[in-house]
């Protein structure tokens, strides 16, 4: 009999387990925001920074012009603190500035985001405070050579420093959107029934060789 439940205990251990594949997030690929007629990458929607979405636009201006939160008194960045900045200026370049295609080279040719001219890089600013009076970023530099690519953790600014004048200098204006929900995975369902199957099974071979029925 304690055979028995040592099986059960693993069978419940591994139903245990497949519930939490299946409950567990679905983390999607950004949507791609281009420009049809110049083909510029514009922004990204659905972007997951820490297991949250948001919605990206790259554009030209000064924070205080474009009205960026944070930038405007009585407003608050969306991201509040450097180390959140980091995390969001990562995800735009691992999530964001991508080759998607022969001419959607957005990794390999920065000159394709909106905001850049120059084809040796793109640095692209996610404010977070202030320091001392000045608007304090992280910079996202996507460099033509992938292995350049990099974060500046403290770039500053004044809040009327307008990047139309820097063509190789834009602002990454965040919007969150919702958490990321749990989606059930189709896929995982067949490993419950087998679990479950596996779970019966052995019950009336233990059943059949001691004789005995459990109640």
């Amino acid at each position: 009999m304690s055979s028995l439940l040592r099986v059960l205990r693993a069978l419940a251990q591994v139903l245990a387990f497949a519930v939490s594949v299946v409950n567990m997030p679905v983390h999607a690929s950004p949507d791609l925001l281009i420009d049809a007629g110049s083909g510029k990458l514009t922004g990204a929607t659905g972007v997951d920074v820490s297991g949250n979405l948001y919605d990206v636009s790259f554009q030209d201006g000064s924070c205080l012009g474009l009205a960026i939160a944070g930038c405007i008194p009585g407003t608050t960045f969306v991201f509040g603190t450097q180390a959140a900045a980091l995390t969001a200026s990562q995800a735009l370049l691992n999530s964001v500035l991508i080759d998607v295609g022969p001419e959607q080279l957005f990794d390999a040719q920065p000159e394709l985001t909106r905001g850049c001219e120059v084809t040796l890089a793109c640095f692209i600013a996610t404010p977070y405070g202030f320091n001392f009076g000045f608007l304090v970023a992280v910079i996202a530099t996507n460099h033509a050579v992938n292995a350049n690519d990099s974060l500046n953790p403290s770039f500053s600014a004044a809040t009327t420093t307008d990047f139309t004048d820097h063509p190789d200098v834009t602002w990454a204006i965040w919007t969150p959107r919702s958490p990321v929900t749990p989606v059930s995975e189709p896929a995982s369902l067949p490993l419950l029934a087998s679990a479950g199957l596996a779970l019966i099974a052995t019950v009336r071979r233990q059943q059949a060789r001691g004789g005995r029925r459990i109640q």
